[in-house]
Parts: structure tokens; sequence; C-alpha cells
């Protein structure tokens, strides 16, 4: 057991930032809890269930044996799906490294585009625990609708962000102690970073690079041979080069990490990457470098626009929905406004 924190794995400002994004976007709402309880990142829960079923204590109760229920049959699939006591539909999976489960993603609360709305059991609800029936009913119809196909996207999106973000962060913990060792030789780094098949670069402080760890050197932009000894600038793009001379920039004011994102041409294909940034101040042999930890997100890149044009498009006639309609008619008149058109 490795007793990993959440917190010291994964970035939860970016992630935070991320999920409303993607909320914002997409009407997805998630949530991410810690196996201590604690909520890490919390984007879209609906009205129906922070002003209503939370607040009133009956009901309340009734969230938490839902709560216990996805609890208790968390680890009897990929995922576990539960109809709760309140109407509302909820899906929970898992975030697991290296066989410790870290926390829990939440998807929901949402009802599925197939179902119709049991309206009669909604205003039954309401006039049981005396809710404001026109406000309860409006909440319960604000409450996003998903296809089955969308809701395995999205999981399978959360679970190979935190995936991502989880192991790059395990990565840095093992870095900070293997590089803060006076005793560790570069042989000993090799065998360390064996079996790891993200990219790791160390650059010193006139970011030069001045090596190099991975399994597989199959997402390198250039032979090793090119870039080593050589500056960021003159091995890179400039655009590449320029965000990741910033982001060390920012380390030399005071981050204490860097995450971005960025794409390079390989072998005539697009590829997307990750790139973490930290400062360590090693020993004698190292000194004062960077270390930066380079992941392929291609495929994370595009079940992200998968689910992009999924919150747009209609599944079956790929025509744009309710959703795309009313942001575009939205842009129209602040476009309008912005001209006095009106």
């Amino acid at each position: 057991m490795n007793d990993y924190e959440f917190k010291e794995l994964i970035d939860v400002e970016a992630l935070q930032y991320i999920s409303e994004s993607i909320y914002k976007s997409a009407s997805i709402p998630i949530g991410i809890i810690s196996t201590d309880g604690v909520v890490q990142v919390a984007s879209g829960w609906q009205r129906i269930c922070t002003h209503f079923h939370r607040e009133n204590p009956i009901c309340n109760v009734r969230c938490i044996e839902s709560d216990n229920y996805i609890s208790e049959h968390l680890f009897e699939g990929d995922y576990i799906e539960y109809k709760c006591l309140n109407g509302m539909t909820d899906i929970a999976t898992p975030f697991i490294i290296d066989g410790e489960h870290i926390a829990t993603i939440f998807l929901g609360q949402f009802l599925y585009d197939n179902e119709e709305i049991d309206y009669e059991f909604f205003n039954n609800q309401a006039d049981e625990f005396g809710f404001d029936k026109e406000d309860y009913i409006k909440s319960l119809e604000q409450v996003p609708r998903f296809s089955k196909d969308k809701v395995e996207n999205i999981l399978n999106y959360y679970q190979g962000l935190l995936k991502t973000l989880g192991e790059n962060g395990k990565l840095k913990k093992e870095l900070q102690i293997a590089l803060a060792d006076s005793n560790l030789q570069r042989n000993q780094l090799n065998t360390l970073f064996h079996s790891i098949d993200d990219l790791i670069f160390i650059n010193d402080k006139e970011r030069r690079y001045k090596d190099f760890f991975s399994l597989s050197k199959r997402n390198l932009y250039t032979d090793t041979e090119n870039f080593l000894g050589k500056t960021i600038r003159e091995t890179l793009p400039l655009d590449v080069a320029t965000m990741l001379e910033a982001a060390i920039d920012r380390l030399d004011q005071g981050s204490e990490s860097e995450v971005i994102e960025y794409s390079l041409i390989i072998e005539d294909e697009n590829h997307w990457f990750s790139a973490k940034l930290t400062t360590v101040h090693g020993d004698d042999n190292y000194g004062y470098h960077y270390i930066t930890v380079v992941r392929d997100i291609t495929n994370l890149k595009e079940n992200e626009k998968l689910i992009k044009h999924l919150a747009y498009y209609d599944d079956l006639t790929g025509l744009y929905n309710r959703a795309m309609f009313y942001e575009r008619l939205d842009a129209t008149i602040k476009d309008a406004k912005r001209n006095n058109q009106e």
C-alpha cells in the first residue's frame, strides 16, 4: 500500500477548471470525492438535489441511503448505476492507482434521454415534502438527459483524464525522491524508469536538455542525438518551445508545477501531449534543473471531441440539437446587442 493522497497526485485546481469547462459546454455534471470523504471536484450538481432533496431531512436520508448503496457495490463492475430513491440517476466508478482506491467519480444527477419523466411521482413528492411545486418541477426539467453511449463516453473520458493526471503525479513524487538522493546514479534512474511509458526530460538552468528517460521512444519528436545538449528553442517548433519556456518562467517565479498541452506532427500524424513541469534541486551531478513529464493524450483528446459532439448533435440524425440551437441563438442575440441591431 502506497498511501497516496488525492491532492498529492492530482492538480485539483486544474481538474476543477476542466470539469467546469466541460459542464458549461456539454452540461455534464461531475463530482469527485476522495476516500476520506472530501469533495475534491464538483461541477453541475443539480438544483433539484442541492435545493430540495439534500435540504429536506427526510429526502436527505434517502440521499444517504443511495450514497451507501453505491459505496457498498462500487467494485462489482466497471461502474455502479443507481436510480436513487428521489428519482435521479447516479453513476459512480472508482479511481484506482497501483491497486489503491484513491477517489470515486460520480456522474449525476441526470436522466436517460429515452425515459419518460414520471411527473406523477415528482408531483406527489412535492406534495409530501412541501416543496414549491412549480419551482420543483422547473428544477426537474433542468436535469440533463443523456444517452447510454454518451454516459459511457463521459465515464471513459474522466477515467482516462484522472489516470493521466494521477500517474503524472505519482511519477513526480518518485522523481523528487530519486533525484534528491545524492547516491542515486544514472543507471539506477534508468532501472527506476524502465517500466515508464511517459517521456521524461531533464533540462538544466540554461534550459538545455541534459537527460532523457523512457521505456519507449516512439513519441519522440526527434532522436536523442538531435536534442541532448541543445536548448528547448533549438529543438522544438517555435510555438511549442514558447509555451514550454513560458511555463519554466512561471516556475522560476515560484510556481510549484506547470501543466501545458500542445500538439506535434510525428511521422505525418498529429499527436497531442500533456507536459507537467517541476523544478528540482538535485546533487552535484544534476544540480538545479527542470523535469518535464510528457504523456501522449491523443486518445483522450479524441474522446473529449466526441463528448462535445454528442453535446450538440443528435445521436441518430447527426443534426444540431436543442443545446446547440440555444447556444447559437444566445450568441446571435449578444452580437445584435453589441451592434445595436435589436
